[in-house]
């Protein structure tokens, strides 16, 4: 598996390259798990679900964690100034759903162009592509 893994990343940075070396004799194959892009469900009374439970997507986009503890906030925020709790769920789960689609189509791209056979060639395509888009105005 190492030389293997040498042979596929020929030509990447050395420091790469050491990582295998330094690595145990354990590999492993990860499955990347995701739901599709702007996957919701109908809301079912007394449950809910926030973070990576609700919106599993590749790591690819990095907004995970981000939009797992905006989750949380968000939920606790409602559940403070809704009367029920129920209502706060209720109004909290569309708002997740719309929050998130973006960093869900943002994750399915990505992971799509970098595991892609000819991944190489794309993300440095999608890199180009970002690095002369104009930037977009905070306000």
């Amino acid at each position: 598996m190492r030389e293997a893994l040498k042979r596929e990343f020929d030509g990447f940075a050395e420091d790469i390259i050491d990582l295998f070396a330094a690595s145990n004799e354990h590999f492993a194959v990860q499955h990347i798990y995701a739901l599709p892009a702007g996957h919701c469900w109908a809301h079912r009374p007394g449950l809910t679900l926030l973070g990576d439970a609700a919106h599993v997507m590749s790591p690819f986009g990095g907004d995970s964690v981000n939009n797992a503890m905006l989750d949380a906030a968000e939920l606790a925020r409602l559940l403070i100034e809704r009367e029920h709790w129920a209502e706060a769920v209720i109004e909290f789960e569309p708002l997740m759903f719309a929050r998130v689609a973006e960093s869900a189509h943002g994750a399915a791209e990505a992971a799509a162009t970098f595991l892609s056979h000819d991944g190489e060639a794309l993300t440095l395509d999608m890199y180009r592509m970002h690095s002369t888009a104009p930037l977009e105005s905070a306000g």
